[in-house]
């Protein structure tokens, strides 16, 4: 059966419309040690994760979930297979455009605050940017207030020191930290890990409406009820994934907050 020619456009149109990923792992694998020695942590690792998406990536200890976070934010290179961030090839990028990409592309969100001791959430937020040359001195302030207030920090913190804080307001200051430079990508490593269950939910509901206003949240856990707050969840075990599901609870949590809205 022959195609018409409006079939063929409108089938060339649906694929344009279509957005590239922003980030595409093609069978990664990451192999320790040597000869004798040797433990594999990741094997044949593929997916695709898309501008805007909440992913989340679940697994127990020692699962391979950390090395793939470290490969996914550049810390790390795979032994074989390839990792595409926003279609360039990573493994070919030099130092220098690596750094970059730590830097402005993705920001960090660790389980442990990583935090400057008994420094100001100002000073602590305001990091990145000595290594940015894209914010001009000047905006530089606007940018941590506005970082802060996104991350859902009270302003009246600006000037508090981290030892004067709550494990939540912390981990608050890291998310803004990682927001300062505005990437597009927020990488996020057992985020609440650290918390107990009332402040967790504030911080994945911070994530939340981070990823409402159209940024890419990836984050690793060991934790499912921690996952179910993601829109897909990859299930990684033994260095493999073992499911890649859409997160139907999610939808049906976001359609009863609509309604009662």
């Amino acid at each position: 059966m022959s195609t018409s020619v409006s079939q063929t456009t409108t089938l060339k149109n649906e694929v344009d419309l279509q957005p590239s990923p922003i980030i595409s792992c093609h069978n990664l694998v990451k192999v320790y040690g040597e000869k004798d020695n040797v433990v594999t942590v990741l094997s044949n690792i593929s997916f695709n994760i898309y501008p805007g998406e909440f992913t989340a990536i679940v697994g127990p200890s020692g699962s391979g979930k950390t090395t793939l976070m470290n490969i996914l934010g550049a810390l790390d290179s795979p032994t074989s297979g390839s990792y595409m961030l926003d279609s360039k090839i990573v493994s070919s990028l030099k130092d220098d455009e690596l750094a970059d990409i730590r830097n402005t592309k993705i920001g960090f969100v660790f389980q442990s605050f990583n935090l400057l001791p008994r420094t100001t959430v100002e000073r602590n937020v305001r990091l990145p940017m000595i290594y940015s040359t894209n914010i001009a001195i000047k905006d530089r302030k606007n940018k941590i207030l506005a970082a802060i207030l996104a991350a859902g920090l009270e302003e009246s913190k600006l000037y508090n020191k981290s030892n004067q804080l709550s494990g939540g307001q912390m981990q608050r200051v890291a998310i803004a930290r990682a927001l300062v430079n505005d990437p597009s990508i927020i990488l996020a490593d057992e985020p609440t890990g650290n918390l107990d269950q009332t402040t967790g939910k504030i911080v994945i509901d911070t994530f939340r409406q981070l990823n409402q206003q159209g940024r890419t949240i990836i984050l690793i856990t060991h934790d499912l009820n921690v996952a179910y707050h993601a829109q897909r969840i990859i299930h990684i075990e033994d260095g493999k994934i073992i499911a890649d599901e859409l997160n139907h609870k999610n939808s049906i949590r976001e359609k009863s907050k609509n309604e009662i809205s």
